[in-house]
Formats: C-alpha cells, structure tokens, sequence
C-alpha cells in the first residue's frame, strides 16, 4: 500500500475540494406523473402512497422506481368526507389519523377491524383535543407517542406530543423545544417525522434567520443528545435554494416531511415558482429524497441501540474526539480513486457515530468491493478499511495513528442472498455471551438463540432458513441481529426459494 503519498494525497483533496463536499441528502425528484395534495404516508415497503387530495383521502400504487399509478379513493365511508385533513397511516395499514372539522379542528382515528374494513372515525380524547386547533398528528415508530400540533396564542402551531396509554388514555402533552434553534419558534411547526429509533426528528417550519437576514418556511431537523434533550436545529440541505423576493412564495415551500421505515427515504411536498415561457409560473407536487450521510451523533453510554425497526440501517462508523471540532469524511475505492466526501462537525468530547447508506451525491448505488473512509479531523487523520457486501458494510479496520475509536464486534453473513443455509460469522475481541436473533420486516422474532461464554476471535453460526418450530420459513428479507452485553450489530438477509 501507498500509505504515505496516500495521506498526503488526501491532505491535498480536502484543501482543494472543501466546497464540493457532498450533503447529508440527495436532490429531490418529483413522483411521476406529478401530483400534490396535503399530508400523506406510506406503507412500510414504500408500495403505496396515501395521501388527503382535494375533497377525497386516496392512494396510488407504486408501478416503478419513481412511477405511480392514478389515484383510488380509500375504500371507507368518510373516504370522500369534505371537512377532513392532514392524513398519517401507520406502516403497517392498520391504523390511520386524520384530522376532522366538528366544532373545530381535531384528531380522529380509524382501525381496521380483522376483515380489513376501516372503521368508523373516532375522536382522539382530552388531553391531547382540545377547545385549540389541534391537526398534523402521527404516532413515533415505537407507537409509545402521538406527535401533533396545536394552535397556541402567540407561538402559532406548535409541536407536542402525548404518551399514548391506550386509544382511550393519553397523558398531558409535552411541547417540544423553544427557541430560535429550537423545534418550535412561532414559525407554525406543523408537521414532523422520526427517524426508527426516534432520535432524529425532521420538521416543517418557518425560521426567520435573524443573523443572515432572511427567512424561508423549509424542513428542519434536531437530533435528541444523550440527556434526552434536543439539539439546536438545522435547515435540511435538500430544501429549494432559488430566491424569488418579490412574489409571495419567498424561496419556495417545502412541507409534510415523512421519513420511510428504513430511514434512507425522504418524502415531501415542494411547492415553488418555476420558470417558463410566459414568466414565473406555481409549480411543484410531492417528491423524494436519498440519505446520504445521517448527521454525527454522539454514542450515549447508557442508551442501547436497539431498535426493531432500526435494524434495517447500516452500521455506523465509530470516531472519538478530545472537544468540539470539524471531521471530514472521505470514501476511496481500492484503486484510491475518490467516490464521495463529507463534512460535519461535533460539539463536545466523546464517542461519536456516523453512518453512510452506500450512495454518491447522485444517489447511485456503491458496488460491492474493499474500501477506505478517511477521517480528517483538525489535529489527526486516521483511516478505516471496510467491505462492501450485498449493499451493506462490514468487516472494519482501522489503520495508522488514531485517537478513534473501533468497533470491537464484526458481523458477516455469507451467502446472501440465500437458498438453504447461510452462515453468520461474528468476531468478538473477549469471552461474552451472546444472543443470535432473526427478525422478520414486522419485528417479530422469527428464531433466536443464545450462547453463553463464546470465546474471543472469529465463530460462526448456520441458519437453515427455518423459525424456532423448525418450520422453513418464506421467502423474503429478514434482519439477523448479533448481540452481546456491550455490542448490537444486525445485516440484512435475503431468502430466496
């Protein structure tokens, strides 16, 4: 290896391309054929797409990679009810929340009964509706709470959330962070989504930016630091840059942030002036966003990781930091030929994580193969070999001086996809328990085991595709997830018969 020219190299690229880094997101594209309406949501394999139009509550079908279907209308009795909003419905079809005009405008809900009949709307009770304006409710992926927004005096709409006891119980709600950085500033939040372990929350709101002299109603996002507080919020950097001052739709609205089950997708609605022939013209409809990077985040000691739903999301890559300080990120290929930069920046000393979800700005897919993260930080630079397998990383390595910190467990799961049996490799660096447990995409548990004392170094474990019964289980994407008592790593599987 050409370690040395290697990092001098690499030096060198930061100082040249420092503008060029690539963004926490993709640039959206528009649905196909274009559409809009009001809030919507999608089911959990992202098949179709449920949305409040203009005097109906529908749903298209996805055809293609961005191809829809022409609308149907939602077969229940309120369906094509005129006074009612703001739809969310849970990734599994089950549950839907509306919002209804009766007196005023307040959350309903709707379940289908076992025959897949919705049933009849039903008002959320006291005290999350109240004499206020309450709408824009959803619940977080846990299910534990409903967020939604109220009218309050003087803040506008602002974020809550309720802990949800049972459909008849709900605790006094909560308002979110206030501030000028914070989730709510009187700028009417009205709409947000979480990420799977609900330490990300991303938001619709209004902030007038006093220090830059401008304003924009954009997507925000916080991220939840390890004493449970939110952190300062950030505008999203797939939001419409193009300035238009003299017309009413300022840099373009974007609104009704929903983040898919696997956390890599962002869906909104964008509304802005477009260009054309006869001048400016409204333009816009519902579109899609890649992840690129999540944002660093700090690993709190005494939170666990584990999430059902976070099982789907890349392993993280581990760096340890002395105080604040600004970290560049850098991706080469075996032939060190540069794929993707990055830049963030952390606040405080500690273990932190990043992840990559295995795409260029473009959103291109990485192909498998042997690669390198750099790390650049203002004081050191170290590096982390790791491979690409059937889209997910695995097997890290770090390399040269570091104050980083690796992870100390690996995780392989070979062939895959798979027909009869596949083999789950694990590494650990001392004896530890350890729990194997394989999940299915609704989170249950579909066969786990568990091996006391497993010795240190490279062990392995064959799956033969079968759940605890012993009954072979069906085709499909499954979640392998290895544990011990200070490390959680999980891989997709594929079963193919």
């Amino acid at each position: 290896m050409k370690r040395k020219s290697f990092l001098i190299q690499v030096v060198l690229l930061f100082i040249c391309i420092s503008a060029l880094f690539s963004k926490n997101w993709t640039d959206p594209i528009y649905l196909e054929p274009r559409f809009e309406g009001n809030t919507f949501a999608l089911n959990q394999d992202e098949s179709k797409f449920y949305y409040n139009g203009t005097w109906f509550i529908g749903w298209r079908e996805r055809l293609g990679p961005n191809l829809w279907s022409e609308p149907h209308v939602l077969d229940a009795e309120w369906s094509d009810e005129s006074l009612i909003r703001n739809l969310w419905i849970d990734p599994l079809e089950e549950l839907i929340i509306l919002t209804k005009y009766t007196n005023n405008w307040q959350l309903h809900y709707s379940r289908k009964d076992s025959s897949g009949v919705w049933g009849d709307l039903t008002i959320i009770p006291a005290p999350v509706n109240t004499p206020q304006v309450e709408w824009w409710g959803g619940f977080s992926p846990s299910g534990e709470w409903l967020y939604f927004s109220r009218y309050i005096s003087g803040m506008n709409y602002t974020q809550l959330r309720s802990r949800r006891i049972d459909d008849f119980t709900y605790l006094e709600p909560e308002t979110l962070t206030i501030g000028e950085y914070g989730i709510n500033w009187g700028g009417s939040e009205i709409m947000c989504t979480l990420s799977p372990d609900e330490n990300e929350i991303i938001f619709e709101g209004y902030r007038y930016w006093y220090n830059d002299g401008w304003g924009s109603k954009d997507l925000f996002s916080s991220i939840r630091g390890c004493d449970g507080n939110w952190l300062p919020v950030t505008r999203l950097d797939n939001s419409y840059e193009m300035q238009f001052f003299d017309h009413n739709a300022g840099t373009g609205i974007e609104a009704f942030p929903f983040l898919s089950f696997d956390n890599r997708t962002l869906y909104f609605e964008r509304l802005h002036w477009e260009e054309s022939d006869s001048g400016l013209v409204p333009g816009g409809g519902y579109c899609s966003s890649k992840r690129i990077w999540s944002k660093c985040y700090q690993l709190c000691p005494d939170i666990s990781e584990l999430s059902r739903i976070q099982l789907l999301e890349p392993a993280p890559f581990q760096f340890e930091v002395e105080g604040s300080d600004s970290i560049n990120f850098s991706i080469f290929d075996e032939s060190e030929n540069e794929i993707i930069t990055h830049a963030d920046s952390v606040t405080m000393a500690g273990i932190w994580q990043i992840r990559w979800y295995g795409i260029n700005d473009t959103g291109m897919t990485i192909s498998d193969g042997e690669y390198t993260l750099q790390i650049q930080s203002d004081s050191n630079i170290t590096q982390v070999s790791f491979l690409i397998s059937g889209g997910e990383i695995t097997s890290l390595d770090f390399h040269g001086e570091r104050t980083y910190t690796p992870n100390t467990f690996q995780l392989n799961v070979y062939p895959n996809p798979f027909n009869c049996q596949t083999t789950i490799r694990y590494g650990i660096q001392q004896q530890s328990d350890i729990s194997l447990s394989i999940y299915n995409l609704k989170g249950q548990i579909v066969w786990t085991k568990d091996l006391p004392q497993v010795s240190a170094g490279n062990n392995q474990t064959i799956w033969d595709g079968k759940d605890q019964s012993g009954r072979g289980v069906n085709s499909g994407v499954y979640i392998i997830q290895v544990a011990t008592t200070l490390w959680i790593e999980s891989r997709k599987v594929v079963l193919l018969k």
